[in-house]
């Protein structure tokens, strides 16, 4: 009987161990979730916020596109720049790759960046052009920015 009792008094030892093993694990699984929900708390807050942030710096830059000649004529010279080689040369949209002048303003626009590229500056009238064209540019003036030094004209 007595080796019964100890018996059992060992089995409820290896028991109560293997229930506390299986308590701290199922804490520690519940933890982890804890902490992976709030991971993606996180993730979510930052993507909400970027997207604000890029909805904003696009805003900022179609203003400043479309009123500040230095900026306009950057944009416009970016743009040109992020265009293939071929593009360049026959002035017109051949590949749809995302970069660059649309088609309609492909031949205008790249005329306007050799001009203001070989003289340094377009006429006053040129200049209207640019500003009323170039903010449709915004989205990929902001993609090929330094978005830190972006965000310090914008504050």
């Amino acid at each position: 009987m007595a080796m019964k009792v100890t018996l059992i008094q060992r089995l409820r030892g290896k028991l109560n161990s293997y229930l506390a093993l299986v308590k701290l694990g199922a804490k520690k699984y519940i933890l982890d979730l804890l902490e992976i929900e709030s991971r993606i708390e996180e993730l979510v807050a930052k993507t909400v916020k970027l997207a604000v942030s890029k909805k904003r710096a696009i805003a900022f830059l179609k203003n400043m596109l479309s009123t500040n000649s230095a900026w306009a004529l950057r944009a416009l010279v970016v743009v040109y720049n992020s265009q293939t080689h071929s593009e360049k040369i026959s002035q017109e949209t051949s590949e749809h790759n995302g970069v660059g002048f649309t088609g309609c303003d492909a031949g205008i626009l790249s005329s306007l960046s050799l001009q203001y590229l070989e003289t340094g500056r377009l006429s006053p009238k040129q200049m209207e052009l640019v500003f009323k064209k170039i903010p449709k540019y915004a989205g990929q003036v902001l993609a090929l920015s330094d978005y830190a030094k972006l965000n310090k004209f914008m504050a």
